[in-house]
């Protein structure tokens, strides 16, 4: 199942940021799972090569000027309008994905630019603080990715005490980032305690149904949400901080019974997040 959804990420017909980003993690994710099981997955490793340099180049490409990334590559000849006014506006959202890409890709042994990372994080740092004004869900939602993102890659003093102004909220966030922020915790100071409440929270969350166990969330367009990309995260979540859970192979169920007729589920997104978590559960 989990290559036929790849499958479907790799010949996607658009080329967007998100899709890049999609179309090798998964792909990278999977192949170091088999690795570590000790057996040799060939189309894996085929898929990875046709996809990994050549994502990771696109996207090294096409970092802006402040840092961060937009949903489309300009043309360079859009970059830039009179002394230097840039034209190309970065998203916050994507941006985070595509830090998430790389770090993943760092982890994994591959060569990418400090620098890169260095100027992507400076942006989320900067865009982190503006959100903090208004305590809408999608906002707090937004800021769990970034702080979890950011902790991977720089696993800074600050951002603990960004994530834990933010658990003070934690009612009020969605499941996937009250995941996020369980992992970034963890990230942080390994034990912690409430991580452990977060996932205990998340455990008693799920709703049960006949198809298997799912989370629901605010539905937020701003971003990406759906119930499956809720359940993928916090699936993802549990798989590395509480593998017992009873709750794992229902909610594998709820995923595995919401493909649709390609193989794959309903976006390029919620594609890779949902074979992503079950490479962990694996």
């Amino acid at each position: 199942a989990m290559t036929t959804g790849l499958d479907v990420l790799e010949h996607y017909p658009y080329e967007c940021t998100e899709q890049t980003v999609s179309r090798f993690l998964p792909n990278l994710e999977a192949f170091r799972a088999i690795q570590s099981l000790g057996l040799d997955a060939p189309d894996l490793q085929a898929r990875l090569e046709r996809t990994l340099n050549a994502g990771l180049d696109r996207l090294i490409a096409n970092q802006n000027m402040d840092g961060g990334w937009s949903w489309w590559p300009a043309p360079d000849s859009a970059q830039y309008f009179g002394e230097g006014e840039q034209l190309v506006i970065s998203d916050p959202y994507i941006t985070t994905y595509v830090l998430f890409g790389l770090n993943r890709a760092k982890v994994a042994g591959v060569f990418v630019d400090e620098a890169v990372i260095q100027n992507a994080s400076n942006y989320l740092l900067t865009t982190m603080a503006s959100l903090w004004g208004d305590l809408e869900t999608w906002r707090l939602d937004r800021i769990a990715f970034m702080q979890y993102v950011l902790a991977q890659a720089r696993g800074m003093e600050r951002l603990g005490m960004d994530a834990n102004e933010l658990y003070q909220h934690r009612d009020r966030l969605s499941p996937w980032a009250r995941a996020m922020l369980a992992m970034t915790f963890e990230t942080l100071a390994p034990g912690d305690e409430r991580s452990e409440t977060l996932l205990s929270d998340l455990n008693a969350m799920g709703i049960r149904t006949a198809t298997g166990t799912h989370w629901e969330g605010s539905d937020s367009w701003r971003n990406m949400e759906t119930g499956v990309f809720n359940s993928a995260v916090v699936i993802y979540a549990l798989a590395q901080q509480d593998p017992a859970s009873p709750t794992l192979p229902e909610a594998v169920r709820y995923l595995m019974a919401h493909r649709d007729a390609r193989g794959a589920w309903a976006s390029t997104y919620e594609t890779a997040w949902t074979l992503m978590s079950l490479t962990e559960v694996m």
